[in-house]
């Protein structure tokens, strides 16, 4: 039995899989509390990862996934010397000067970088007193677990958390160390990079990101399956064995020298849940109140009688990296278009049709021989599959089992096992 752990921002999980890469279940535990600017206990945290892997028993090798672009700091002895300041963690929007630290570290690197990204943080910590003086690396919160697992006192970072700090150079697998140093960060803090998942100990992988251990669990053939998760947000992904550049796609490490391009959508199935909330307030204010599983199932059962309808909607309610100020739209009104059912349909067509653009410069590259479709919404919502299905005319895949991501990070170590 493989074990694969997430360590998510609200909940620990770990999953079993079998030899064969089949699903054996899974249990999760509550995370460590959001402190004071979005940070986190990473001894609440491990001790979280040991008692899951306790509860497992027996296993053949574990490998841990988790929340990325945050960071931590160990002193030489491998120890937390800091706290976690997670993904949301907003240091980076603070100035520097006439502009942010994101857009400073941008700036200098000559690399994207946000609030949240931990080399962002790490400099506003350097420059505003907050580094502890006993810092001898820093890493994420995966590596800190399966390096205290494996009883190192210094993680090796596989590529895909390394990339999620910022910094980082995508063709050479590795960080632009020289652009590290333009920022007076010492990049002897940062941990060696390994490209592809591998053993820290006889039972335990060096982590990964949970972008890509999510998508090794929710596809059956990585190599030609296209993959898209609606949840909160949203995002299509898909392998190219070589570092290559699509339009509308971001390209990301995976494992072995491959790459993931991914097309983010940060406002995904969250839609829906607007769309929800608009007619629970109409019926709040015609005097109904009821709660929210109800709403949605009476939204169900208007997309049954939805007819063919003029009304489009733009579902980019919460804008694009590339347009952050973007707003949705509806088009097509008319009379018989304005309807309960119609709006419903087309906020449904809007979310699974903000990923079209993407998927249309992909195909230019590349073929896929089916859809795989994860995410809670999509899960609850067979409606949505079909207009999946009928959008992207490819076969669906078998519905990924639950916890991709931990079973994810199980499988990619099965595939280094039987390499």
């Amino acid at each position: 039995m493989i074990l694969g752990i997430d360590i998510g921002t609200t909940t620990v999980c770990a999953a079993r899989v079998s030899d064969d890469g089949a699903f054996l279940g899974a249990q999760t535990l509550p995370g460590a509390p959001l402190g004071q600017d979005h940070t986190q206990d990473p001894a609440v945290l491990l001790d979280r990862v040991r008692a899951l892997t306790a509860q497992a028993g027996d296993f053949r090798a574990a490998a841990v996934t988790g929340q990325m672009h945050g960071i931590l700091c160990l002193d030489a002895q491998g120890n937390a010397a800091s706290p976690l300041y997670t993904w949301q963690n907003g240091f980076g929007n603070l100035p520097r000067g006439a502009e942010t630290y994101a857009e400073y570290v941008s700036r200098v690197t000559g690399r994207p970088a946000a609030s949240g990204y931990g080399l962002v943080t790490w400099l506003y910590l350097a420059e505003n007193g907050l580094l502890p003086e006993n810092t001898a690396c820093v890493c994420t919160i995966g590596d800190y677990a399966a390096m205290r697992l494996a009883g190192l006192a210094r993680p090796r970072m596989h590529a895909s958390n390394a990339a999620s700090l910022g910094g980082f150079d995508l063709p050479a697998l590795d960080f632009d160390r020289e652009a590290v140093r333009r920022l007076s960060l010492d990049p002897a803090l940062l941990p060696d990079v390994v490209p592809s998942l591998e053993p820290l100990s006889a039972r335990v992988f060096c982590a990964c990101g949970d972008n890509q251990a999510s998508f090794r669990g929710s596809v059956t053939d990585p190599a030609r399956e296209l993959l898209i998760n609606v949840g909160t947000g949203g995002q299509l992904s898909c392998l190219t064995p070589e570092y290559r550049t699509v339009p509308h796609c971001e390209t990301r490490p995976y494992d072995g020298g491959q790459y993931l391009l991914v097309c983010s959508s940060l406002c995904g199935g969250r839609a829906w849940a607007v769309l929800e909330r608009f007619f629970r307030d109409t019926l709040r204010a015609f005097g109904t109140e009821l709660p929210d599983a109800l709403v949605y199932e009476g939204m169900a059962r208007l997309l049954e009688d939805a007819a063919p309808s003029s009304l489009t909607a733009d579902t980019r309610l919460c804008g694009t990296r590339e347009e952050p100020s973007r707003t949705g739209s509806l088009s097509g009104l008319t009379p018989e278009s304005f309807s309960p059912a119609s709006l419903a349909a087309a906020f449904l067509e809007g979310i699974a049709g903000e990923f079209l653009p993407a998927y249309d410069a992909l195909r230019r590259v590349r073929d896929f021989s089916a859809l795989a479709l994860s995410g809670n919404a999509v899960r609850k919502n067979p409606a949505l599959r079909d207009i999946f299905a009928r959008l992207y005319r490819l076969p669906l895949a078998a519905s990924p089992p639950p916890e991709e991501a931990a079973s994810g990070a199980a499988k990619l170590a099965l595939d280094h096992l039987f390499d």
